[in-house]
């Protein structure tokens, strides 16, 4: 399961600096976040027919080269790793023009029961590398 996201870098994703800041990096992977899940719906929507969601209980972010105005970056997505009752989720940041990478992340996603607010294992056709979804996405 993997996707990817283009975006191109605005004045208002800059700071007095010039380049993209930290914050703005942030917002990038939950967009590309948000493109995966659409693009994965099959699982998603297994989880929200149980009552299930989830929640992002961790992100670790590393900079790793400036990105400025006029940039078109990509943000590739993919789980790395499912756990009992988590999936954590790599995304990295490349610079289109040369393909170096700017920034990357790892979000760790706890699944959720909507009413009482407690972690639910991951198991069977919620799990969403053996949920039998077809991968041919991004």
């Amino acid at each position: 399961m993997k996707s990817t996201t283009d975006i191109r870098v605005r004045g208002y994703h800059v700071d007095v600096f010039g380049h993209v800041n930290h914050a703005r990096y942030v917002e990038f992977l939950e967009e590309a976040r948000w493109a995966f899940f659409d693009q994965h719906r099959p699982v998603v929507d297994r989880l929200h027919a149980r009552g299930i969601s989830h929640a992002v209980v961790r992100l670790v972010l590393n900079y790793r080269q400036p990105a400025r105005v006029g940039d078109d970056l990509r943000v590739v997505t993919s789980i790395k790793e499912v756990g009992r009752s988590s999936v954590v989720v790599a995304q990295e940041i490349v610079h289109l023009g040369d393909n170096r990478l700017v920034a990357d992340a790892e979000i760790t996603n706890v699944l959720l029961d909507r009413e009482t607010g407690r972690p639910v294992s991951i198991h069977g056709d919620i799990h969403p590398l053996t949920s039998g979804e077809d991968n041919g996405h991004g």
